[in-house]
């Protein structure tokens, strides 16, 4: 039996929430779990990342998520992918500097089993 797309819908908004949340607090064990291996990270600025690299990047602090909020949020899904757009408002110490980013994002995740993990990551500045 297939799953309401509603239900899924909602599970995967909650699956983001929980993301921004261990962003934003560094909790590395659940960014592990929320991540997948293969995640590419495509940042507004064009650099890509890979989980590894991500998260070595946030272990080192030198980019510190301090509040994320989100809007303009829809989720489509065909089987175990779905794809979320929106736009992120973001607040972010970034090699000691305060910053405010405001990114429309493009966010994959894909169902391995009984869990989703995102898969990519997409970004682009929206101009101030």
């Amino acid at each position: 039996m297939e799953s309401d797309p509603m239900d899924q819908s909602t599970e995967l908004l909650q699956l983001e929430t929980r993301r921004c949340d261990a962003m934003m607090a560094a909790d590395f064990d659940e960014l592990d779990k929320l991540l997948s291996d293969q995640l590419t990270w495509t940042h507004a600025s064009a650099r890509q990342e890979t989980k590894a690299s991500f998260l070595a990047m946030l272990r080192a602090g030198s980019t510190r998520y301090l509040e994320i909020r989100r809007s303009e949020e829809r989720v489509r899904s065909y089987g175990d992918v779905a794809v979320l757009t929106g736009v992120a408002d973001m607040r972010a110490s970034i090699n000691g500097e305060d910053r405010r980013l405001c990114n429309r994002y493009t966010n994959v995740w894909a169902k391995t089993g009984a869990s989703w993990q995102m898969v990519a990551w997409q970004s682009t500045a929206v101009p101030q």
